[in-house]
C-alpha cells in the first residue's frame, strides 16, 4: 500500500520521483530529510543524500534511511542495479 491507503500515512503529498512531501514552516520538505535531521539533531548539507534501505521512498522510519554523499549514492544504485539484472536474468 502506497500514499494516503499506507497504514502510517500522516499528511502531505507524494512528489512525481515518488517521494513524501511535508510541509515544515509552510515549506515543502522530504520526509526523510526532515526525519534524518531530527535524528541527527543537525540540518543536512545539501550535498549529503538520505537513502532508503529497502527501497520504498515512503518508508521514513529512521532504521530505514541511511545518509551518504551524493557519489556513494550513485555508486551503490548502480551496484544495485547490476544486482537487479543479475538477479532477473
Amino acid at each position: 500500500m502506497k500514499g494516503k491507503n499506507h497504514w502510517n500515512w500522516k499528511s502531505g503529498h507524494i512528489d512525481k520521483r515518488g517521494y513524501k512531501i511535508i510541509y515544515v514552516n509552510s515549506k515543502p520538505t522530504r520526509e526523510q530529510r526532515f526525519v534524518m535531521e531530527k535524528y541527527l539533531k543537525r540540518a543536512l548539507k545539501k550535498r549529503e543524500i538520505v537513502h532508503h534501505i529497502n527501497g520504498n521512498k515512503i518508508d521514513n522510519r529512521i532504521e530505514n534511511l541511511k545518509v551518504m554523499s551524493n557519489s556513494e549514492h550513485r555508486k551503490l544504485h548502480i551496484i544495485l542495479e547490476k544486482q537487479s539484472k543479475i538477479k532477473n536474468n
